[in-house]
């Protein structure tokens, strides 16, 4: 907390006035991260969810909407500086989840799972409660997530300080490739 306070310039005794203690400091750090993903996926959730609701979706109509839905998550997650700044505090709460995490999983997690399961199941024809659509659409995510939490691997497997406009965009070619291939039923 005296890091914190030095570095934004603020009062020590701001904390509990405005957050009641470190926990509730912490807490609206990660409602201000939900908060922030929400302006940049907002609008996607909201236009697939409608889509969705309408019941008359082709495979071909859901796998072009899950690529949309895949570009606009992966282009946050490369394109802005600022999920960098969050990655550390989502990656803690992976691997130890505190009372924090359920802030991230129904404010974010959630809602984008369900989205992705039932886009993978038309695509699919597979059943959307099934544990394999399920893996499935964790798969999806994770192969974007690994270009945030591990940016600084494939900046350095490249040989580069920064991932060029053309890196970005054979990044999006396979992430829409292994999605197509992902859909394929199992061997």
């Amino acid at each position: 907390t005296r890091m914190l306070s030095g570095h934004s310039g603020a009062n020590i005794s701001a904390i509990p006035y405005y957050f009641g203690n470190k926990d509730g400091l912490y807490k609206a750090v990660v409602e201000h991260i939900v908060e922030r993903i929400a302006v940049h996926t907002g609008s996607i959730r909201i236009e697939l969810t409608e889509l969705l609701a309408r019941g008359s979706m082709t495979p071909r109509q859901a796998l072009e909407a899950l690529k949309k839905l895949l570009s606009v998550i992966a282009r946050l997650m490369l394109e802005s500086d600022e999920p960098k700044t969050w990655a550390r505090i989502m990656v803690r709460e992976q691997a130890n989840p505190t009372h924090a995490f359920d802030i991230f999983y129904e404010g974010q997690i959630k809602p984008m799972q369900q989205i992705l399961v039932r886009l993978i199941s038309v695509c699919s024809g597979l059943n959307p409660k099934s544990d394999e659509i399920k893996i499935r659409s964790h798969a999806f995510f994770g192969q974007i997530l690994s270009f945030l939490v591990a940016r600084e691997n494939i900046r350095r497997h490249l040989g580069v300080k920064k991932l060029s406009p053309r890196h970005i965009e054979l990044i999006h070619q396979v992430i829409l490739t292994n999605t197509e291939n992902c859909l394929k039923p199992l061997a």
